[in-house]
């Protein structure tokens, strides 16, 4: 080693000339030259700005304020061995903590004994935690990586592969060790595929971005998977394109799930148009967004008219929806509702059913309509209520002429025996004659009297009765009679019940006959009683009229609403009829059960409302 001059030695110091101090003064480091006694002999201008000048000072009391020499001092170490050492510290200064690299070599005399050692100090707090971000964010990407779902795959320029993720191992089967370093190619198995994969790679090496290629691969057992592949070009600190990034979805799940839907649809669009009753499906303004083959052809609809037809064009052949418009209704009171019509435009008659669509909000977004052609039906019902009819007629004038024929042809045998013997008659056979056929008279007028009953009630007057209320009236009006003749009255009427729609007097005039009825059929029992109950179902109130009397035979049910049928030696058999009759027009029902021994019930059902 070359010998070196110290200028900057302590007074009365004799030391070899040092040629490399203007060198040493230039270092960024700091440097410092100690003897072997660990005398400060040389400081270059960072030491001395970084810790002051110490020029034949200890250095461990210079920079350490110890007594002895420091711990692991690297110049000590050297002085010892005359090698190299080195080694990083931690220190804590007032700017905080600061790390330092500490580089010490010997110096040695041309005989090659150490006689000094150099120390270079270099701050290295600015690397230090530059490496430490830089490992934190290869900590961060390495975690990123094993937890994402995504296949992630990373390849130099030539397509090799350099990074093979967890969930590529998970995708593909393969695990890392046995493709990296192979060509990213070994997944294409047919020559398309890796013509594909060639080009993305050519334009991710021109900077490009691909995403969103839907693609079907094999894994390593030969299974396929439906991927969703991306591409993108990675670039090194010289902005230059360095590798390319691959990310693969496994959307298998996904596609299947996109084909059930797909199937669902077509089935549901298969079962749509094979349906024979015509749907149309309408938003909130009329028009028609959906419609299937019966509805096309009915109405004359063609796919392509679908959007913004107007089903009131359609079905009534109008500028606006008419009167009584099913659509309107629903679009209104939000209830589904059923409703017949003959529609002179189409010239059938159709039964439509229309029911409101809502989103999930409930919000009203249009609703459906469900028709029928019901011209045949109405056809074959006309043809068998004229047959009905006709039967009904023969009936009742066969009834009619049975109940007036046979008081006319007494009458008129008695007029014509006194006529002829009505000089030789005395005065009480004259007078038992005539009681005879005035008897019949009174029949006739009867019967008359019954026929202008069954008349009365052509037209009804609907309003709310509050049938708690009506029944006690009723029973005030009626029971007494009833009571008079040793029956048992008992009314039962549910909490629930409140009020009907109906006509007063017909209601009155029908359990009136219905109690007549009852008190008959009770002739003979032991304790005669007649139960009147009353109940409410949903948008139904149900009243029932029930005796223990001696029941109807089960062969004359069936005959119990026909004109003039009766068993009773004295009735018309009108009496149900006109009930029957009196129901349907306050828009009820009548239903009669019974068991011949075991009393009957009479059910009537009338619409509900509020009292």
């Amino acid at each position: 080693m070359r010998k070196i001059n110290i200028e900057n030695k302590p007074p009365g110091k004799k030391a070899p000339r040092l040629d490399l101090c203007s060198i040493l003064s230039a270092i960024g480091d700091s440097v410092t030259i100690q003897d072997t006694g660990f005398r400060i002999i040389y400081q270059n201008e960072s030491s001395i700005a970084s810790s002051g000048k110490h020029i034949g000072e200890y250095c461990y009391k210079a920079y350490e304020n110890n007594s002895r020499v420091c711990e692991s001092c690297q110049i000590e170490l050297c002085f010892e061995d005359g090698k190299v050492h080195r080694i990083e510290r931690e220190v804590k200064t007032g700017r905080g903590t600061r790390y330092i690299d500490i580089t010490a070599s010997p110096l040695t005399d041309d005989e090659g004994r150490v006689f000094a050692g150099i120390e270079v100090v270099r701050d290295v707090t600015g690397s230090r935690k530059l490496k430490e971000v830089s490992r934190k964010a290869a900590d961060t990407l390495r975690s990123l990586v094993a937890a994402s779902p995504l296949a992630i795959i990373t390849l130099d320029l030539e397509g090799i592969i350099t990074l093979w993720s967890p969930s590529a191992e998970r995708i593909f089967g393969w695990r890392e060790e046995e493709v990296k370093g192979s060509s990213f190619q070994f997944i294409m198995e047919r020559e398309k595929g890796r013509k594909q994969i060639e080009a993305f790679l050519s334009r991710a090496r021109r900077g490009e971005t691909i995403s969103g290629v839907r693609m079907k691969r094999s894994r390593k057992d030969g299974s396929s998977v439906d991927l969703n592949f991306a591409i993108s070009p990675l670039r090194g600190e010289t902005g230059n394109i360095t590798a390319v990034m691959c990310l693969l979805e496994d959307i298998t799940d996904k596609v299947r799930m996109e084909e059930r839907v797909s199937q669902s649809e077509r089935d549901w669009e298969d079962v749509f148009n094979q349906i024979t009753e015509m749907i149309t499906i309408h938003d909130t303004d009329y028009n028609i967004i959906r419609a299937n083959r019966a509805a096309e052809s009915i109405l004359g609809l063609r796919s392509d008219e679908k959007s913004g037809a107007k089903c009131f064009e359609y079905y009534h052949g109008k500028e606006c929806p008419p009167e009584k418009c099913p659509s309107c209704a629903v679009l209104k009171d939000m209830q589904p509702g059923t409703t017949e019509f003959f529609e002179p435009h189409l010239k059938k008659f159709l039964e439509i059913t229309s029911i409101p669509r809502f989103d999930a909000g409930h919000r009203l977004t249009g609703m459906i309509h469900i028709g029928r052609d019901i011209t045949q039906k109405k056809r074959l019902e006309s043809i068998a209520s004229a047959a009905t009819l006709m039967d009904s007629i023969g009936y009742v004038f066969s009834g009619i002429r049975h109940e007036i024929g046979n008081p006319v042809n007494t009458v008129k045998l008695i007029l014509s025996v006194l006529k002829e013997k009505l000089c030789g008659c005395s005065t009480d056979e004259i007078e038992k004659s005539l009681e005879t056929a005035l008897e019949q008279l009174v029949r006739v007028e009867f019967l008359l009297k019954s026929l202008r009953n069954f008349n009365m009630f052509e037209d009804v007057e609907i309003t709310g009765i509050s049938v708690p209320e009506y029944l006690k009236k009723f029973l005030d009006l009626a029971g007494r009679d009833f009571l008079n003749r040793g029956i048992e009255i008992s009314a039962d009427i549910g909490p629930e019940v409140e009020g009907v729609l109906a006509d007063p007097r017909a209601l009155q005039q029908v359990l009136l006959n219905i109690f007549s009825n009852a008190a008959d059929a009770l002739a003979g029992a032991e304790r005669p009683r007649i139960t009147i109950r009353a109940g409410q179902l949903e948008t139904v109130v149900f009243i029932t009229v029930k005796d223990n009397g001696r029941g109807i035979p089960s062969q004359e049910l069936k005959n119990l609403f026909k004109p003039f049928y009766t068993t009773k030696p004295n009735g018309t058999g009108l009496g149900l009829v006109m009930i029957k009759k009196m129901m349907a027009k306050m828009n009820g029902a009548v239903e009669i059960t019974s068991k011949e021994g075991s009393g009957t019930a009479v059910n009537l059902f009338l619409p509900a409302c509020k009292s």
